[in-house]
């Protein structure tokens, strides 16, 4: 039941469960505590290879909390079930220490419910603000799912804060639009 639990809080964490079983609260134990991979990245999805939901939490991860989780290290957890010795590799048994405080942080804090959520809207929201202040610019509102890591960079800042004033200063002072010009 203990490595069940332990699998089930890393699929959780890293957005590996069906998000309507997320969203009715059923977390089964027993059917959602297996070991599950990243799934792969669709190059007509993102072409810069991440999965922008996972790089979006972590980007919140650690403007909330300080702590660098990079992108690389997680594809890396995920890549094997096992560990060299043989054992299997859970978040919790003292070989991953970043990746076990992020999975403890999105759970005991409930992060993987509103806060994403909060941030995928102000997301929203920004990138319409931005788009209308540059529309003869010529930018073009990506898919959240295709952008880039520049992009997320420069955007989860903004998009998490609530302060309407400020956000419609930082969202003046963004460069999304030199930034899909070069191609990010």
């Amino acid at each position: 039941m203990e490595q069940q639990l332990a699998y089930t809080q890393v699929n959780q964490a890293f957005l590996l469960l069906d998000r309507e079983i997320v969203s009715r609260r059923e977390l089964n134990i027993e059917r959602n505590g297996i070991y599950k991979p990243l799934p792969e990245v669709n190059p007509e999805t993102n072409r810069f290879g991440i999965i922008a939901e996972i790089y979006l939490l972590l980007i919140m991860y650690e403007l909330r909390t300080g702590n660098v989780l990079t992108y690389e290290t997680v594809v890396d957890y995920f890549s094997q079930e096992y560990e060299p010795d043989g054992s299997l590799r859970l978040h919790n048994n003292g070989k991953h220490p970043e990746i076990s405080a992020f999975v403890e942080w999105m759970w005991e804090g409930f992060h993987w419910r509103g806060d994403y959520d909060s941030l995928y809207r102000g997301i929203g929201w920004v990138l319409r603000h931005y788009t209308r202040a540059n529309e003869n610019n010529g930018f073009i509102i990506p898919q959240i799912e295709a952008m880039s890591p520049q992009m997320l960079r420069e955007i989860v800042p903004v998009a998490i804060d609530s302060n309407q004033d400020y956000l419609r200063a930082m969202i003046a002072n963004m460069t999304l639009t030199r930034l899909q010009q070069q191609g990010y």
